[in-house]
């Protein structure tokens, strides 16, 4: 029985080519801190993803904004949640997907809730 399943998740990795749907991929969005004074608003975001059960990565290095926004793109998150001063100073977050590009500036809140609906109706 285990080597059926085995069978099945390379099945899905080929048929997706990695690039899982939002309900399955394994990291579902990364949340990506555009300067040092952005951490703390990136980790409130991050841990209201964790909290709601979403499969959230938060990058916490000292790497540019390009080199963190190429591993999300290379992990293929089909999520970015980028937090700049831009967008910490409207009360806001940039979301980008991997598969439409930028989807502009939201409320963390309608975020969060865009991600879990579309989770909740695996779209």
């Amino acid at each position: 029985p285990l080597s059926t399943h085995e069978r099945f998740i390379g099945f899905l990795i080929e048929h997706y080519g990695g690039n899982f749907p939002l309900w399955l991929a394994p990291e579902q969005v990364y949340v990506v801190p555009v300067k040092e004074s952005n951490l703390d608003k990136a980790k409130e975001v991050y841990s209201s993803l964790r909290k709601l059960g979403i499969r959230a990565k938060i990058d916490l290095s000292n790497d540019g904004f390009g080199k963190k926004v190429r591993a999300a793109k290379n992990a293929k998150a089909p999520y970015t949640i980028i937090i700049g001063d831009k967008d910490m100073e409207a009360g806001k977050v940039t979301l980008e997907s991997r598969d439409k590009g930028n989807l502009g500036q939201m409320t963390a809140e309608e975020v969060i809730k865009k991600i879990s609906d579309e989770i909740a109706s695996r779209s």
